[in-house]
């Protein structure tokens, strides 16, 4: 039953233009109330390729409640993402999924915060 909510979901967020605003809000709602958990973090990095910048804050967000391992690949993917708040979002969960902190130096600079997680991602292979 989940995973074909999951589904649902995923088809109404992928395509948000094929829905109604209700339904694509009732469904954002959903997901931050249920999550999913970790069964959802294949949905939530799928997600995070979403068209709609709020669906791409909203998965980010999610992924990193989640705190799944399996979910960094997609966050340091959003690293490059063309919204500030999906790649604040993106760092917050990098740093809570795995525990490093950027050094404190860095604290209020965005974009070398930013570039701190694309050097970790580079030296574990998850970034050319």
């Amino acid at each position: 039953m989940l995973q074909s909510q999951l589904a649902l979901a995923e088809d109404v967020l992928m395509h948000p233009e094929q829905h109604t605003s209700d339904a694509v809000l009732a469904v954002r709602v959903g997901l931050q109330w249920g999550g999913g958990g970790p069964t959802a973090v294949p949905m939530l990095s799928r997600l995070m390729k979403s068209p709609d910048a709020l669906t791409r804050r909203t998965a980010a967000t999610l992924l990193f409640q989640v705190k799944s391992p399996d979910g960094v690949p997609a966050l340091v993917g959003g690293l490059d993402d063309d919204d500030p708040e999906v790649r604040r979002m993106s760092t917050v969960g990098l740093s809570a999924i795995t525990g490093e902190k950027p050094s404190i130096r860095l604290r209020g600079d965005s974009e070398a915060i930013e570039n701190y997680w694309r050097a970790w991602a580079r030296q574990r292979g998850l970034l050319p």
